[in-house]
Formats: C-alpha cells, sequence, structure tokens
C-alpha cells in the first residue's frame, strides 16, 4: 500500500514537467505490474489487473494535464487515489 503510495506520488510528480498522459499511465502499469508480480502468486489477476489500471491511470493522468494550472488539479490528485486505493481494498 505505502509503495503503491510512493510509486503515484512519484508519477504525478513526473506529469508536472511531462505532459503526456497515455505515456505514464503505461509507464506506471508497466511499474505497477512488475512490483505485483513480484508479491502477488495470482499471476492471472495481475494480467486482468493491468488494463482496468492503464485505462484508469490514463483518466487520471489526463485530467491532472487538463486541469494543470486550476484549482481542481489538487482536488482530483488528492481524490482520485483516496478512492482507487479504497475501493481496491475493498475488492481484496
Amino acid at each position: 500500500m505505502i509503495l503503491g503510495i510512493i510509486l503515484l506520488a512519484a508519477f504525478v510528480k513526473l506529469s508536472v514537467h511531462y505532459h503526456k498522459p497515455i505515456v505514464l499511465a503505461g509507464a506506471y502499469t508497466a511499474v505497477a505490474f512488475l512490483l505485483n508480480l513480484a508479491i502477488s502468486e495470482d499471476f492471472l489477476a495481475e494480467v486482468l489487473a493491468a488494463p482496468v489500471t492503464m485505462a484508469l491511470m490514463w483518466l487520471y493522468f489526463w485530467l491532472l494535464d487538463r486541469y494543470f494550472e486550476s484549482g481542481l488539479w489538487w482536488l482530483i490528485m488528492i481524490i482520485f487515489p483516496v478512492g482507487m486505493f479504497i475501493l481496491t481494498g475493498l475488492m481484496k
């Protein structure tokens, strides 16, 4: 959980400087997939979760890029991951 938060914070920092949501989403998904494979025993679940992660992260980074110079940026940056981590926790 804490590793996911640190990983997401690093990618949010990258998104401030590198405004390519699809590239950031792909890189985040790849890193998260590899880390999850290292700690998980269920390969199929990780393979099925990767496209969902990619879609959600693309939406997240696109919203951050879209509202970059707005007050909504902070709201999106905080609320979206909190909701995602809560939903992920509820599914396990």
